[in-house]
């Protein structure tokens, strides 16, 4: 605590230790806002070729690959994943799961047909 902070609590008899203080660079916002930055600009080129790839495999399912509509379910859903931190939408950790099994279970499919045909 410093000299010049009342003691929290003193009035009810309650003491409490001070936190101590990191001692952070000078310029340490200023590399904060670089990383967040950059991590945003990732994030929006994943959520695009996320988003390309899907496209691209629902396309070649409709080619007469049904079995592909499964890698295009897995990567919408990471789309949908990316979506939801990027826009900080509130969705349950649950709901994420259930998704990400269905997701892994249609990529599953997905590549079992694969090899099947190969």
């Amino acid at each position: 605590m410093l000299p010049s902070e009342p003691h929290c609590g003193a009035r009810r008899g309650i003491r409490y230790r001070s936190a101590q203080v990191a001692r952070l660079p000078p310029d340490f916002l200023k590399y904060m806002n670089v990383v967040q930055w950059s991590d945003i600009a990732m994030l929006i080129v994943s959520i695009a070729l996320e988003a390309a790839v899907a496209i691209l495999a629902a396309l070649a399912a409709r080619r007469g690959k049904p079995h592909i509509y499964g890698l295009a379910f897995t990567f919408a859903a990471y789309v949908l994943y990316d979506l939801a931190g990027l826009l900080h939408w509130n969705v349950q950790g649950g709901l994420l799961s259930w998704l990400f099994l269905l997701a892994t279970i249609t990529a599953l499919i997905a590549v079992w047909g694969l090899y099947r045909r190969w």
